[in-house]
């Protein structure tokens, strides 16, 4: 009976060997000489920005002999999320990671996430093999509660860009036809397209001369034959004759709308690669249509739009 038992144990043992090597051949290099780390204690440490909205999750592991790894998991979300993270020598994109053992570069391998959440917290499991720069290889294992703190992404441009044209403030007057240039100020006309290329919004801000389109934010008001700094010359439209222009947006129906009065919005924002977007919008709007039929209380908003060429 002895005997049997001794035989049935050995095809364990000989099992579980063959399974141990099995799971480190993927990576290349001899694996005679494995590290084992099962971490007691995490601690999660500040999230850093990657660009285009990917966050590195950072986060401190100690075992019960003070053995340290510190391993960086680059995510979209600001929560670690359940994953197979491929290590890299820097994590850059969604689902990399990268990380130190004892001080050592890991340089090859993945970790697995996993997560087992109750009404209070989440339990992470979190699985690694890998490949340091010296040649060894280790395998990591941590289970316990992180607490990731949530910020705020930065702003990502949403595909509409814009251009901007100068021109002098000239003002006609139609009873003597003799125009009026105010030359302490210039029009700056913004005209704005959608992602598909379409023109969906020109504004026509009055401002200082010679200013760059990051000096353009503000609130501007609207006036017909407007000729002082901070406002936006009037939209019109007169079907009757077939003559539109002016300051216009497009409605969600696809319908533009000329602006007769109100307040034009330009604001900026920076993203996570130091571009500057500019968002413009439209409050208390009174608007009339290529039919000839006058709106009140209109809005409008267009995000993170890209300055063409910018400055």
């Amino acid at each position: 009976m002895k005997k049997y038992i001794y035989i049935v144990v050995a095809c364990i043992a000989t099992m579980l060997t063959a399974c141990s090597t099995d799971a480190v051949s993927d990576l290349n290099g001899t694996y005679s000489n494995i590290q084992r780390y099962n971490y007691t204690q995490a601690s999660v440490l500040p999230t850093t920005k990657l660009k285009k909205g990917v966050k590195s999750l950072n986060i401190n592991f100690t075992d019960a002999s003070n053995q340290t790894a510190v391993i960086s998991f680059a995510c979209a979300e600001w929560v670690l999320q359940q994953n197979t993270y491929v290590a890299k020598t820097t994590a850059a994109l969604d689902k990399e990671c990268s990380g130190t053992i004892n001080g050592k570069q890991i340089v090859e391998g993945s970790f697995d996430v996993s997560t087992l959440e109750n009404a209070t917290d989440t339990t992470y499991f979190i699985n690694g093999m890998v490949k340091l720069a010296d040649g060894t290889e280790s395998i990591v294992n941590y289970s316990g509660v992180l607490n990731f703190i949530v910020g705020v992404d930065d702003p990502e441009a949403s595909g509409y860009t814009f251009t901007i044209t100068e021109q002098p403030v000239s003002i006609m007057d139609y009873t003597t036809f003799t125009p009026t240039v105010y030359t302490e100020v210039t029009k700056y006309i913004i005209s704005v397209n959608n992602p598909n290329g379409n023109k969906v919004a020109e504004f026509n801000a009055i401002n200082a001369n010679s200013m760059v389109a990051s000096a353009l934010t503000g609130s501007y008001a609207v006036e017909s034959n407007a000729h002082e700094a901070m406002l936006v010359d009037a939209g019109y439209a007169y079907p009757e004759y077939n003559i539109f222009g002016g300051t216009f947006y497009t409605d969600a129906n696809g319908n533009m709308q000329y602006i007769t009065a109100g307040n034009i919005n330009i604001e900026t924002a920076i993203d996570g690669e130091g571009h500057t977007l500019f968002t413009f919008s439209g409050t208390a709007l009174s608007t009339i249509d290529a039919n000839g039929t006058a709106g009140t209380a209109g809005t409008f908003k267009i995000p993170f739009a890209t300055l063409n060429n910018q400055e």
